[in-house]
């Protein structure tokens, strides 16, 4: 079963995964290699980018707040 990241931080966060230019400047991803990972439609997702944006998030647990609120 394919789980799009997207949908568990709009569900679990209650945020839209949409992050700042300047955040995706520190993951060094574009915006559609983001896109592609979050919503699980990327070919070749690799394990460091996985690990990369985990270990991210984890270091900087601020970045919930450079995500915009889930629209209803």
């Amino acid at each position: 079963m394919r789980v799009k990241i997207a949908e568990y931080i709009q569900a679990e966060l209650g945020l839209e995964p949409k992050p700042t230019h300047q955040v995706l400047r520190q993951l060094g991803m574009t915006k559609t290699r983001w896109t592609r990972i979050i919503n699980n439609t990327a070919v070749d997702i690799t394990y460091s980018e996985v690990k990369l944006i985990s270990d991210w998030l984890k270091v900087h647990p601020e970045v919930i707040f450079e995500f915009q609120p889930a629209v209803d």
